[in-house]
Order: structure tokens, then sequence, then C-alpha cells
């Protein structure tokens, strides 16, 4: 006579909640190294992007936090949608800047 022992154990998963707070949080540390890119000495002309980049991220934060306090407003995620649009376009951009064939 064989017998296995088969143990079950129950296994929890924490799965964080979202937090506008440390989205609003985020977003102002992003909009402060906006500010500093821009007000940074250096290459305007590769910083540019960089601190337009810091913008986007930051109104994407506070868009979503927008968002998740009012989920019943489209305007609002749309505007969130818009924002995030333009990220691959911009690091492009960056990347043009920062290309060595570049003319000019």
């Amino acid at each position: 006579m064989e017998s296995s022992f088969i143990i079950h154990a129950k296994i929890s998963i924490k799965i964080m909640d979202y937090s506008p707070v440390l989205a609003i949080a985020t977003g102002l540390f992003e909009f402060a190294a906006a500010v500093f890119t821009f007000l940074s000495p250096g290459r305007k002309r590769i910083l540019y992007p960089i601190g337009l980049l810091f913008l986007l991220l930051a109104g994407y934060q506070f868009s979503e936090a927008a968002v998740c306090a009012n989920p019943d407003n489209l305007v609002l995620s749309r505007l969130a949608f818009s924002d995030i649009t333009w990220l691959p376009p911009l690091g492009l951009w960056l990347v043009y800047q920062l290309s060595p064939w570049k003319r000019g």
C-alpha cells in the first residue's frame, strides 16, 4: 500500500494598491527635474528635448492621478493618452539630436 501526501498551501500575494499621492509626488519630482534641465547650462539642443520628456512624464503622472480620482471623465483619459503619445516622437528627436550623423 502506497501513501502520498499532498500539501496544499494557500499563497497570498499582496498586490499594491494605486496611490495617487505617489503619482503626484512623482509628477512633482519630474517637473522639478524638467525645470532643473531647462535652467542648467550645457548644450540646449540636447537639454531641451530632455526637459520636454520630463514635462510629458510629469503631465502623465498628474493626468493619471486625475483619471483615477474621476474615472468617468473621458476628457482626462484622452488627455493622458495624448500626453503619453508624444513620448516616442520626442525620444526619436532626442536620438536625432545626439546622432553623430546629424548635419549642421
